[in-house]
């Protein structure tokens, strides 16, 4: 019996080394890479969310009086990005023309998306919805993001031409939109009945005008 408990023993630590090898090799062509670490001067927390082809960088942080505020570096400098009369707010994405897209929650604490180009910011608040979340925009300027319904219930949204489109998983129970590329391919997850989250990548198979979100 003894003699069998240590077959057992010795056959699971050699399957474990064998593993650890493997994925070691499986490992060994992943580049490195080199960190810059990025604080905010004065900031408590500092979080970039995203980033263009030129380096440009965006996000958000939180000030000694732990209020949000948006921000983008460039060339080395940091610009605080805030909606005017906003409490809070912060950025989400960039696209190659430096166009920002981002959220903000204003005295009633309502949170609305917008974006904002050339220094002027537009509101983006999805018909109907009662929180809206823009979290990536392309270089054609078609934003992508989040937004609750009525009966709070999540769901992914397109906003092109002045067009708000929603796109929602098939069977899912709550989507959202993550990015978007030139071509017009979103990335963004979604919950299924069984209440796992899954990734997706979609893309639109028609050349039919897209309809407004249900009301």
């Amino acid at each position: 019996m003894v003699v069998k408990g240590l077959r057992s023993i010795f056959t699971r630590v050699l399957f474990l080394t064998v593993v650890s090898l493997s994925s070691a090799a499986a490992l060994s062509g992943v580049c490195s890479y080199k960190f810059n670490t990025i604080d905010v001067p004065g900031a408590v927390f500092t979080q970039p969310t995203g980033i263009d082809d030129t380096g440009r960088v965006v996000g958000l942080y939180l000030d000694a009086g732990f209020k949000a505020h948006g921000f983008l570096l460039a060339g080395g400098t940091f610009t605080t990005i805030d909606a005017p009369s906003s409490i809070a707010s912060q950025v989400n994405g960039i696209n190659n023309r430096g166009q920002v897209v981002g959220t903000y929650t204003d005295s009633s604490f309502v949170q609305h998306g917008y974006v904002m180009v050339g220094g002027n910011f537009t509101t983006i608040d999805v018909p109907g919805a009662v929180f809206t979340q823009p979290t990536g925009i392309d270089d054609t300027g078609r934003v992508v993001g989040l937004y609750l319904d009525a009966g709070f219930k999540a769901h992914g949204f397109l906003l092109a031409g002045g067009t708000f489109t929603t796109i929602d998983a098939p069977s899912s129970i709550a989507s959202q939109v993550n990015g978007i590329n030139n071509l017009g391919q979103v990335v963004g997850t979604y919950t299924d009945s069984s209440f796992v989250q899954h990734g997706y990548e979609a893309v639109k198979e028609s050349s039919e005008a897209c309809g407004a979100p249900p009301s």
